[in-house]
């Protein structure tokens, strides 16, 4: 795509300069190139008044001040002058007076100066060029941006469900133990594991298994609150982040619930199928004050509940894991 931009540019016959906040120059089109006989990889990163000894530096300076700070247009006329010449040896281009159009620009949230460099003739021509060369610059823009914004996403989150993936888990749990830490209350952290997920996708293929992971995050997201996490971290294993939790007994309610809402049937073509799910329960700060750490005791608690049959939860427990207040609904 930039290569079209740097080929559309390029055979414009009009001069394109954008410069940056600083006055540097950003984009020298070939128009210029064929003009004044410097390259773009010469001009690139120097102020347009060093590269053209006849704009007055104080004039112009002003001139971009007030398009980057106050959105104002500038029309100057070279009739009389040119503000580009091409050296004594160019003979590909001809001399030719140009006049010299001024505009603030912006692209995403960077302010910038487009400059306009025409010969007086056919200016009609040159405003539609313009438009269809912005119109495109925009378009180009929004794709780059929709692109960055799906990489971002894919980056913190996991491809089939659409949950957060663990990098984006551990900030979230990192953040809300600052959070907590500095309003002195606590959190949990749930480490799920989906029971007899193995067997539907031994028996109907992983695009069921698949299905139902998804369903299963939805109903799990059901569960908590707005302000609570739901995570993927790989197969059947999920983790929620509970901020703001007062004690066991809230935490337990919900690891309950959960449970309840797991082992509900899943009807896939008009046959229902069950699963059911093993959860381990960590607190902070009793169980540790980093989110590592946090998921670590959480994912030996479930452990520890599959051991005891599954289909119930546990919180863990420094002694041998012997977990208290759980228990199977």
């Amino acid at each position: 795509m930039d290569n079209l931009f740097s080929l559309i540019l390029d055979q414009l016959e009009l001069g394109i300069i954008v410069l940056d906040k600083d006055y540097k120059i950003t984009v020298w089109n070939g128009w210029l190139e064929r003009l004044t006989g410097k390259t773009a990889k010469q001009v690139i990163g120097t102020k347009l008044t060093d590269v053209c000894s006849r704009l007055n530096s104080k004039l112009y300076n002003q001139i971009f001040q007030d398009a980057i700070l106050h959105g104002k247009h500038r029309f100057c006329s070279g009739a009389m002058n040119q503000f580009f010449i091409r050296p004594a040896d160019a003979s590909r281009c001809p001399q030719i007076k140009q006049n010299m159009l001024v505009q603030p620009m912006e692209i995403g949230e960077a302010r910038c100066i487009l400059i306009q460099i025409f010969d007086i003739t056919g200016q009609h021509q040159r405003v539609q060029q313009l438009k269809d060369l912005i119109n495109e610059l925009s378009i180009t823009h929004q794709k780059l941006k929709a692109s960055e914004e799906e990489i971002r996403h894919h980056a913190y989150h996991d491809f089939l469900t659409g949950l957060p993936n663990r990098l984006l888990l551990l900030d979230r749990v990192n953040l809300a133990i600052e959070h907590a830490q500095r309003n002195k209350n606590g959190l949990a952290v749930l480490f799920l594991d989906m029971d007899n997920f193995k067997l539907v996708n031994d028996t109907f293929g992983h695009a069921v298994g698949d299905q139902l992971l998804q369903d299963m995050a939805l109903r799990l997201r059901n569960c908590v609150r707005k302000s609570d996490t739901v995570a993927r971290l790989g197969g059947d294993e999920f983790v929620l982040l509970l901020p703001a939790i007062a004690n066991p007994d809230s935490a337990a309610v919900i690891a309950a619930n959960i449970i309840r809402t797991v082992v509900e049937p899943w009807v896939y073509k008009e046959q229902e199928l069950f699963v059911c799910a093993s959860v381990g329960i960590s607190m902070f700060p009793k169980d540790g004050e980093d989110a590592e750490g946090l998921i670590k005791k959480a994912d030996k608690a479930m452990f520890y509940a599959k051991g005891l049959g599954k289909n119930n939860y546990q919180f863990f427990n420094d002694a041998m894991y012997n977990c208290t207040n759980g228990g199977r609904v």
